[in-house]
């Protein structure tokens, strides 16, 4: 129930990731990031639920992959950003 309405409260992003040279795996790791790399060649992957990737959740419900959906949204994501 609890991830349920994390869920629900996030924000939804409707457009493919770009793909990018850098990923940076969590929003609380984006402050230390600004000062290593330019934000144009840096990807963010929101792990905490405050952004849902609509475009990545779907294709992440039709991967045949053997995890979790949260596990496949996020390998999809990773293999999208980096292609």
């Amino acid at each position: 129930m609890k991830n349920l309405l994390k869920l629900l409260s996030s924000k939804w992003v409707f457009e493919k990731p770009k793909k990018r040279k850098i990923l940076i795996y969590d929003s609380y790791s984006l402050d230390y990031s600004k000062y290593l790399f330019p934000k144009s060649r840096c990807e963010l992957l929101n792990v905490r639920y405050e952004n849902i990737n609509m475009y990545v959740g779907i294709l992440s419900l039709f991967s045949n992959y053997n995890l979790s959906l949260v596990d496949r949204y996020k390998k999809t994501f990773i293999d999208i950003v980096s292609q």
